[in-house]
């Protein structure tokens, strides 16, 4: 997906929702700020985990404090019943934010070695698949890595079902037009260079 982003832009940074707050405050007994960032936060991907549906968290600049979130699923998190329709090529700023974050994660765990680099269709079918079903199976580690990704947007952004696949729909749109053969890798190689142009 092709837009502008100011990463300095505060309108991009969020707020821990309440239940989120709650957690790692217990877990890491701290005060975390309200309106902390979500560039503060990463998700390790522990490989050794098996199960997706826990979901470690980490401070960027205390690796030693971490939590693990057990997520039963992805639909237990949206919130509202808001249906935004169709996603323009430039969506609002709102959603920006999101796909912002959603392909800078797998962006970055592909860049430091956690994850292989994806062809374009296997990134298709991965979108394909979380939009038609949030909580099925992960198939391997990539599609793990993506529905915890998801998981922690949709505990960060008050996100409704309806939102989620509307912006599913976008992003599966977009891997279709990095698309060339079944083994072109253009999407990855892509963005990492956009997104390397905004640090």
């Amino acid at each position: 997906m092709e837009f502008s982003v100011d990463i300095n832009n505060p309108e991009l940074n969020t707020i821990i929702c309440d239940s989120w707050k709650d957690i790692l405050e217990s877990a890491w007994s701290c005060k975390l700020e309200y309106d902390t960032s979500l560039d503060l936060l990463s998700l390790p991907f522990m490989s050794e985990t098996p199960d997706k549906n826990a979901m470690i968290l980490s401070l960027h600049d205390d690796q030693t404090k971490t939590a693990t979130i057990n997520v039963p699923s992805l639909r237990s998190l949206f919130r509202g019943t808001f249906n935004p329709g169709p996603i323009a090529n430039t969506p609002p700023l709102r959603y920006q934010a999101i796909c912002y974050r959603f392909e800078k994660a797998w962006i970055d765990l592909v860049s430091f070695g956690k994850l292989p680099v994806p062809r374009d269709q296997e990134m298709y079918d991965y979108y394909y698949a979380l939009r038609r079903r949030p909580d099925g199976q992960a198939t391997d580690l990539m599609h793990k890595a993506l529905w915890q990704i998801w998981a922690f947007l949709a505990g960060t952004f008050p996100i409704s079902e309806a939102e989620y696949t509307s912006i599913m729909t976008r992003l599966i749109h977009s891997a279709s037009t990095f698309r060339t053969s079944l083994t072109s890798q253009n999407m990855y190689y892509s963005i990492a260079e956009g997104y390397k142009s905004l640090s």
